[in-house]
């Protein structure tokens, strides 16, 4: 989750719920450290302020979480707070390259709105509707089966493939099928796939937008996704 998701309550429930999480940490929050892990780690504890606890009074006096700290060259550093306390569970490395796959998360909903068209629904009633939105899931699951099923032959993962052109290979290779001999189905689908395969999306480390007006900062727009990028290949 990112920081403008942050919540003593919502935190609380995942804790007590045993849900996994790592968010982003506010700029604000008031601490104390617990127990050092490294330079860059700790077990920290903070409480929830008296206005808060008036509205959820069943919140507990204090919290205990992970937090990390790190810095990529040319950005401002960075803090995460996790309930995966073990280090031994999962490093701070693999902490910080999860949270920013969260971005392909966006890319996602992206694709769902742009590329499926998700967004425009004709139906006029509740039953045309929910058809519509479950037709067009469907449609999305079809399109990242094929595409896990070439990113498994080429060694990578399905997101690092382009939707837009699975979504259009498989429009070309539709009235191939529906008129070929059935001989041909499976070379039209080796063909579909491979087509799948080559549509890698470029991976572009350490891009940065610097801001406006201070050429020195470089956390502005595609730094993040620049980073996510790195991370996740």
């Amino acid at each position: 989750m990112d920081r403008g998701f942050f919540s003593y309550w919502a935190i609380w429930k995942m804790l007590n719920g045993k849900i996994a999480f790592v968010m982003r940490a506010p700029k604000d929050l008031h601490y104390k450290v617990i127990r050092w892990i490294s330079d860059n780690e700790a077990i920290i504890e903070f409480c929830p302020s008296k206005s808060v606890r008036k509205d959820w009074p069943e919140l507990p006096e204090s919290f205990q979480v992970r937090w990390i700290k790190y810095q990529f060259p040319g950005f401002r550093a960075s803090y995460l707070l996790t309930s995966i306390m073990d280090e031994s569970v999962a490093t701070a490395e693999e902490i910080v390259a999860l949270y920013h796959r969260r971005w392909q998360i966006e890319t996602v909903y992206r694709e769902l709105k742009h590329v499926i068209d998700i967004q425009n629904i004709r139906s006029q009633t509740k039953e045309g509707v929910e058809k519509e939105n479950y037709t067009q899931l469907m449609l999305n699951n079809l399109v990242r089966w094929l595409m896990t099923e070439a990113a498994e032959e080429e060694g990578c993962y399905a997101v690092d493939l382009s939707f837009l052109e699975a979504v259009r290979a498989i429009q070309d290779a539709l009235p191939q099928m529906a008129v070929g001999a059935p001989l041909k189905l499976i070379r039209i689908y080796r063909d579909t796939i491979k087509r799948i395969k080559a549509a890698k999306i470029l991976k572009r480390p350490g891009r940065y937008y610097p801001r406006p007006n201070d050429g020195k900062a470089k956390n502005k727009g595609g730094g993040h996704y620049a980073q996510s990028d790195r991370l996740a290949a």
